[in-house]
């Protein structure tokens, strides 16, 4: 089986070193349309990739696809090209093991684009999933002071393992003056014009999760940084690893 690798993801470019090392027949993912002999081909995109029906379209049938979460639209279309479809996200190992290296990239974020010391920040989790508890875990290792909003009692109740600080749905809003940095990780936009007018100016909001939770058009007063794939960007060579790890246990099923 020929496998095509979309390596504009630095993670993919470490991902498809391992998979050469292991003797896998790999390919960019540009030299896809040359290969048009009907051998069973393989096609990786990183987990973060937005894949639209357009993409969908340039692939073969027949073929099998490693990607992110995708729409019920795309993945219909996969179904009339009898595409194999493998969710990468889909796997509790991986999704934890990747959340862990996006709280250690939201660390980086702060170090980055803050002008204090991570020490003099206090830092606003939204969100209570799997980048929520692993950003709050690391933040209680390194003594870095935080709270956090979760939306569901379960959740609230189970913040007390991280911090005193929480609370429940938009009832941080009272408190946002004593915040330096907001990190959201929830997928949803939730974001009122007046919640966005209620953010502090000078106030550094990072934006992990796929889909904002705000309309980035209506700030003007505080920093918002988009900041998707962050295991791309700050710890590439790991997550390639653990993307290798995934794909290699699904190919030898």
């Amino acid at each position: 089986m020929k496998i095509f690798i979309d390596i504009t993801d630095k993670r993919n470019q470490v991902l498809k070193q391992i998979l050469e090392d292991q003797g896998y027949e790999t390919y960019e993912l540009l030299q896809l349309n040359l290969h048009t002999d009907l051998s069973k081909k393989c096609i990786i995109f990183a987990p973060s990739k937005k894949l639209t029906l357009l993409d969908i379209e340039s692939l073969p049938n027949d073929s099998m696809l490693f990607a992110g979460n995708l729409t019920d639209e795309v993945t219909n279309k996969l179904q009339t090209k009898n595409i194999e479809f493998t969710n990468i996200m889909q796997s509790e190992e991986f999704a934890i093991k990747n959340a862990l290296l996006t709280s250690e990239g939201v660390l980086a974020y702060i170090l980055e684009h803050s002008n204090r010391s991570i020490f003099e920040n206090k830092v606003l989790i939204l969100g209570a999933g799997r980048i929520a508890k692993a950003t709050a875990q690391l933040f209680l290792k390194l003594g870095i002071e935080f709270g956090i909003a979760t939306y569901n009692h379960t959740e609230y109740t189970n913040a007390l393992y991280f911090t005193k600080k929480r609370y429940y749905e938009n009832s941080f809003l009272k408190d946002l003056n004593e915040y330096s940095v907001i990190i959201n990780t929830r997928p949803f936009t939730y974001f009122t014009d007046d919640m966005i007018n209620q953010i502090p100016p000078n106030t550094l909001f990072i934006e992990t999760a796929s889909i904002p939770c705000l309309d980035s058009n209506k700030v003007d007063n505080f920093q918002y940084i988009l900041a998707p794939a962050l295991p791309q960007k700050y710890t590439c060579e790991t997550a390639g690893k653990i993307l290798a790890e995934r794909i290699i246990g699904e190919i030898n099923k």
